[in-house]
């Protein structure tokens, strides 16, 4: 337990930074690609790039999460022998991706997949080296390679933003992620070398070390794949449906409806990163009372900071993507907006339940409900496009019922499996009420009576002043104490990294 809680304490620094900067860089290059583009463009490509992800995790099979949580338990011969392995295995799978795509560019230049199966090929070795890093604990390395990949694409994107096509932005991709992954691959070599005193070349000269572990599918990877895989398709699908049924400018706006409410979920991520450890910790000592105290803190933070983004969103989202965007992407401020932002709230609340699960030996858990999530999005999806000719609203609608079914499924075990851990289910339908009647009143105000921003600000400012009163007297949030929370949480996380 005590190499888990190192892990998770040394990770936070620069897991944070690179996701940061992953969510900064990637934003600001397809706000790039919109204004210098068209609609369709800026569609095809949010497709393309969610589908190469996607392909990557289908055909890792797990091997990812494989690799973050054994080479920490590996000794240096293992390591050696897994890392070698894990390249082979994707250099086989790369290289059909590569031919793949070949093929399908040939048969249709037009075709998602031509371009998806190209970017896969890459993607799959930027994703393993940062899995290797990770479970070398060589988290510094994670930043690195998170900063080229992401300042080398907003490059090319920038300087070549007044010729921006499909295929040229693609090739930056690539270009990108190659330029990311080969140095941190040698690197990663020589750190084995250096510190284990493992011979590298004699023994790729003899053979000599078992080249079959990445081709190993055991009941773990399974499991681990079945559950990577539910996340990723859902958010592929989001776009891809769309796009498939022949609404590519749809894919951009609602890439764009989804994208710019789903930066807020950075708050609830970074409260996980901040209550996992400490919430393993006292597992490890059985001390519940203290998990509950931890809980409290972390939905605290959520209460206020998420809140308060939310409220700002509904009243100016429109004027945010203006700026950001362009008025030719204002469509993505509509209805469907509105609705992302309630699936955003729904989303967050699963996110400190999630950790209890992770780090508490209940993942399987934290799987039923994933699980639950694509199982109720597909269906929702299915029955709603056949009910409504809408399709940005069968698929925001979708969204939402998915999160929601998980939320219950994750308040249902916490509330009857999970022993001795309170969840104050008053508190946080006491929050859902305001910060929704709040997202409404902004709807009204942008979408019904087209106030001006300045009325808008107004009403704004009021309503985050009575929102702050509601927290403070309801006692869902101390105000006075919040700061000193999270000066709690934080000074308890460095002590257990010291």
């Amino acid at each position: 337990m005590t190499e888990k809680l190192k892990y998770y304490s040394s990770s936070f620094f620069f897991l944070f930074l690179s996701s940061v900067i992953n969510i900064l860089f990637l934003m600001i290059s397809k706000i790039i690609i919109a204004r210098f583009s068209n609609l369709e463009i800026y569609g095809f490509i949010s497709v393309v790039i969610s589908e190469g992800q996607t392909l990557s995790v289908f055909l890792a099979i797990g091997l990812f999460s494989i690799i973050r949580i054994e080479l920490p338990r590996n000794n240096n011969f293992e390591k050696f022998s897994r890392i070698v392995s894990s390249i082979l295995y994707f250099l086989i799978f790369s290289t059909l991706s590569f031919i793949t795509s070949l093929i399908l560019f040939n048969i249709n230049s037009k075709a998602t997949f031509a371009y998806s199966f190209f970017l896969c090929s890459i993607i799959n070795f930027y994703t393993l080296a940062i899995m290797i890093f990770s479970g070398l604990k060589k988290f510094h390395y994670v930043f690195g390679i998170s900063l080229i990949q992401n300042l080398f694409f907003f490059f090319l994107i920038f300087i070549s933003r007044n010729n921006l096509n499909v295929l040229n932005i693609v090739n930056y991709l690539f270009l990108s992620y190659l330029l990311s992954y080969i140095l941190p691959i040698f690197i990663g070599f020589f750190f084995i070398y250096k510190n284990g005193k493992f011979d590298i070349k004699q023994n790729l000269l003899n053979f000599n070390f078992r080249i079959e572990k990445a081709f190993i599918f055991n009941k773990q990877r399974l499991y681990l794949y079945g559950t990577r895989i539910s996340v990723v398709l859902q958010s592929y699908l989001l776009l891809k449906v769309p796009q498939f049924l022949g609404y590519t400018i749809q894919s951009a706006y609602l890439s764009i409806s989804h994208g710019v409410p789903a930066l807020l979920l950075i708050i609830p991520n970074i409260v996980d990163s901040l209550i996992s450890p400490l919430i393993s910790k006292q597992f490890s000592l059985n001390k519940k009372t203290r998990i509950n105290q931890i809980i409290k803190e972390g939905f605290m933070i959520i209460y206020l900071l998420l809140g308060m983004g939310l409220i700002i969103l509904s009243f100016h989202g429109d004027f945010i993507i203006i700026i950001l965007y362009n008025e030719k992407y204002l469509e993505s401020a509509g209805i469907i907006f509105y609705i992302f932002l309630i699936g955003i709230i729904m989303e967050s609340l699963t996110i400190p339940l999630k950790a209890i699960f992770i780090n508490s030996n209940q993942e399987k858990i934290f799987a039923a409900g994933r699980y639950i999530l694509l199982i109720s999005f597909l269906l929702s999806l299915s029955i709603l496009l056949l009910i409504l000719n809408e399709i940005l609203l069968a698929v925001s609608m979708s969204f939402i019922i998915g999160f929601i079914m998980e939320l219950i499924v994750f308040i249902y075990y916490i509330k009857k499996k999970t022993q001795k851990i309170l969840l104050n289910l008053k508190n946080i339908l006491k929050w859902l009420i305001i910060v929704i009647s709040s997202i409404f009143l902004g709807m009204f105000s942008s979408l019904i009576f087209n106030f001006p921003q300045t009325i808008k600000f107004i009403i704004l400012c009021c309503n985050l002043l009575i929102f702050i009163l509601f927290l403070w007297l309801t006692d869902l949030v101390s105000i006075n104490e919040i700061f000193k929370n999270i000066k709690s949480l934080l000074f308890e996380k460095f002590r257990i990294k010291s």
